[in-house]
């Protein structure tokens, strides 16, 4: 699991400069939007990658509080074949931007900044990273990101969907909940929920997530989480290393006959 540059860039409108420089892992060097007019958005520079599942990037902005400091931030979603917005609004400073979604198979992701000066103004992007990583498996992984699914049921045992002003809390080993990194969202108007946690969020042995909702008559959903060092995938690795090692092993290692006989080849005397 790691952040991995982008592979190539798209510049649909030809209006960027240096385009490379949004990946090159420099955060000195930068690409440009020249002279963007008073109070309005830039032209898209869109960057792109090989198709993978992903639920979260990072972009490294320039940041000046009466010039830059307002982003429109898209991903394209492969499998449905559209844009999905995943965050429209300010940031405050200059440091790592970093914002999560529900996973998608994306292939690319697009951003645009608007200038907040009286006069036309240069806007810049240093850097940009897409995750690649998982975020699902069995059982849930220690002190790594994870995706929580659950349903939020009605007094009448029915799913409920829309519900509305969600409230997700956690509470680790036991100690006082506390809100969420981030929100649940519910997937297509199904009843069924999202919820990503955070590394930090998931470095505990037992956890525990409650989600309130305003919406009448819904009650809250409870999920409890135990959290392990290692997943199936790790131990299915871990098993077929120790199974090369010993698959070729004599079936009696220890037979003390043919320890002798080959002592007994290289001429050495016994007894």
């Amino acid at each position: 699991m790691a952040w991995i540059n982008p592979t190539g860039f798209e510049d649909p409108e030809t209006a960027w400069d240096d385009e490379t420089n949004v990946y090159d892992d420099n955060e000195s060097t930068q690409a440009i939007r020249s002279l963007v007019s008073p109070f309005t958005w830039s032209e898209y520079l869109h960057v792109t990658c090989d198709a993978h599942l992903c639920h979260k990037v990072r972009i490294k902005p320039y940041y000046h509080i009466s010039i830059q400091k307002q982003i429109n931030l898209d991903i394209w979603d492969s499998v449905e074949e559209e844009w999905v917005d995943v965050y429209t609004g300010y940031y405050d400073d200059g440091n790592w931007l970093e914002k999560v979604f529900p996973p998608r198979t994306i292939t690319k992701a697009r951003m645009s900044f608007r200038n907040y000066g009286g006069a036309a103004q240069h806007m810049r992007v240093y850097e940009f990273d897409f995750w690649e990583g998982a975020i699902v498996g069995w059982p849930p992984q220690k002190n790594a990101d994870f995706l929580l699914v659950f349903s939020i049921y009605g007094n009448d045992g029915d799913l409920v969907t829309g519900a509305t002003a969600l409230d997700s809390e956690i509470s680790k080993d036991g100690n006082t909940f506390t809100d969420c990194t981030y929100e649940a969202v519910e997937s297509e108007s199904s009843g069924i929920y999202q919820l990503i946690l955070t590394s930090d969020e998931m470095d505990a042995d037992v956890i525990t997530i409650i989600t309130k909702t305003s919406t009448e008559d819904a009650k809250t959903a409870i999920n409890i989480i135990y959290t392990s060092i290692n997943q199936i995938d790790t131990l299915d690795a871990i098993v077929d290393t120790i199974a090369a090692k010993t698959d070729n092993l004599p079936a009696d290692p220890a037979d003390d006959s043919e320890v002798k006989a080959e002592i007994q080849k290289a001429g050495v005397r016994i007894g």
